[in-house]
């Protein structure tokens, strides 16, 4: 997969792993309780796609936006991304419609949609491997969403 076609921006489902039960101290949100499970952050980059998603990989970082108290936590992983590049026409609450569609329930009120008037939350989940499956295949089916891959695990976000 080129990294060219994720210098500009676009829109990714964020897969997140949680092994155990955790809570987290998220910003202003207070604390945050995860159970056991698959979960997806829906996000956006209007530019450097490519670099959000590696900070989202990273473990060491500034602290600025809800989701990187959960990347930095150390039971949390990144599992992997589904990217959507060059998405015009297309926002965050729409994939937030499409996951919710799917039984999807939002994992905490407020997470990540400060500046989303259309979504409650952006962090939704647990999700299970099915339903993940129903969401690739509706947006290979969906020419609004530009599938632009799937990146599996951090380690794989880091070498390519």
């Amino acid at each position: 997969m080129r990294r060219g076609k994720f210098l500009r921006g676009g829109l990714y489902l964020l897969l997140l792993r949680v092994d155990e039960p955790v809570l987290v101290a998220v910003g202003k949100l207070g604390l945050v309780s995860l159970d056991k499970g698959l979960y997806v952050y829906v996000g956006s980059a209007r530019r450097g796609l490519w670099c959000r998603l590696r900070r989202h990989a990273s473990r060491r970082k500034p602290l600025k936006w809800h989701i990187d108290y959960l990347t930095v936590h150390p039971g949390v992983y990144v599992a992997g991304a589904i990217v959507l590049p060059g998405s015009k026409g297309v926002r965050e609450h729409d994939l937030v419609d499409l996951l919710k569609g799917l039984g999807v329930k939002g994992a905490v009120r407020g997470f990540g949609s400060t500046d989303d008037p259309y979504s409650d939350t952006h962090l939704l989940g647990p999700v299970s491997p099915e339903v993940l499956s129903k969401v690739l295949a509706y947006l290979s089916i969906d020419r609004r969403f530009p599938v632009g891959g799937l990146i599996r695990g951090s380690s794989r976000l880091r070498q390519l």
